[in-house]
């Protein structure tokens, strides 16, 4: 069941995304970011700034008190909603948690603003396989790319010479 983070559970949320997509625990999974990128992915005042915004929410999906998957979605402009921080347990990938989550988060996004006409990712350029899979789920490369912030270690440290996001979006409903 997909659900809305507590303030409570900010800093396991925090704990489950660095792990899941850097160092050693990353690569047990086919999504890690860790041959690029070190350092952390978040921190619990990234979580709470995204918590207290009315046009974000932080899901996720829990079995039995443990986190499986979480994602952000985030208002932009007037209709269209950025769904990202996708991230599963790298223990539970390849079980479909992750397209489970994003069938959620655009479901509850649509509940949350009707207005919407689409849905946009930032993608790691480094992440082929990754831009693969959300092909599959209906996302399509849009040409328009954005600097990943090089210079800046709360969002990473790059161990690669240039990193770019991959707009990537799909109609909503």
């Amino acid at each position: 069941m997909v659900k809305e983070l507590q303030s409570h559970e900010i800093d396991s949320l925090v704990q489950f995304v660095n792990q899941a997509y850097r160092g050693e625990s990353s690569k047990k999974g086919w999504t890690t970011e860790a041959d690029f990128l070190g350092g952390q992915r978040i921190d619990a005042s990234m979580v709470k700034d995204a918590m207290t915004n009315k046009d974000r929410s932080i899901l996720v999906i829990e079995t039995e008190g443990k986190l499986d998957s979480c994602c952000e979605v985030k208002l932009h402009g007037s209709d269209a909603v950025e769904i990202g921080m996708i991230c599963v347990s790298p223990e539970r990938q390849g079980q479909g948690l992750g397209k489970r989550m994003i069938q959620l988060a655009e479901a509850y996004a649509l509940e949350k603003w009707p207005q919407l006409c689409r849905f946009e990712m930032f993608v790691i350029s480094e992440r082929p396989e990754l831009i693969q899979w959300y092909k599959k789920l209906g996302f399509k490369d849009t040409g328009r790319r954005a600097p990943f912030p090089m210079n800046d270690p709360k969002y990473g440290i790059p161990k690669v010479e240039k990193i770019e996001f991959i707009i990537m979006d799909k109609a909503a409903g």
